[in-house]
């Protein structure tokens, strides 16, 4: 559920607070910026916490930026629809919150890719699909960037794309 108060846009969600909650609130965000300029407009996701606290949370405030913003989503979006991205959402922001450091980023996004105890995403149906079975995550960092895409000092497709997507939300989630 997504409800507007004033020019605060509020996510609620009763799972736990996660990278799909983030883009939640950031690309409604975006989109107001860019619509109505100069409103001050912020944006936010509450969830469930985890271990003992009861909520979880992060707030976006106005992004001047807007508009280079939406246009790299955009671009994911049309890649992603001549096809499939090695963007998956929890290892690519896994990856993307340490990618300074490539050792700790493939340490962090390997977590998420195959070695989640409860679900990892390699065992998604989705990524079963497109990518077959067991896919080992090094297969998905083989890929360079494509023209256009390179970003920072990022070797791989993934971590290009990963920090497109996810390091504007990081560097100014609150």
């Amino acid at each position: 559920m997504i409800d507007l108060y004033a020019e605060r846009l509020v996510k609620v969600s009763y799972s736990r607070l996660g990278p799909k909650h983030w883009i939640d609130a950031w690309v409604p965000l975006l989109a107001l910026c860019a619509a109505y300029p100069g409103r001050g407009w912020s944006a936010g996701s509450i969830g469930r916490g985890s271990f003992r606290r009861a909520t979880d949370r992060v707030a976006f405030a106005s992004a001047d930026d807007c508009q280079e913003l939406l246009a790299d989503l955009v671009r994911l979006h049309d890649a992603g629809m001549r096809a499939p991205l090695p963007l998956p959402l929890k290892t690519g922001e896994a990856w993307a919150r340490h990618a300074r450091n490539p050792r700790v980023a493939r340490g962090k996004a390997e977590k998420e890719w195959a070695k989640d105890t409860f679900s990892p995403e390699n065992a998604d149906p989705w990524h079963v699909r497109v990518w077959g079975p067991d896919l080992p995550l090094g297969d998905l960092l083989a890929a360079t960037p494509l023209p256009g895409e390179e970003r920072d000092d990022q070797r791989s497709r993934l971590g290009a794309l990963a920090c497109t997507l996810w390091q504007p939300m990081i560097d100014r989630g609150r």
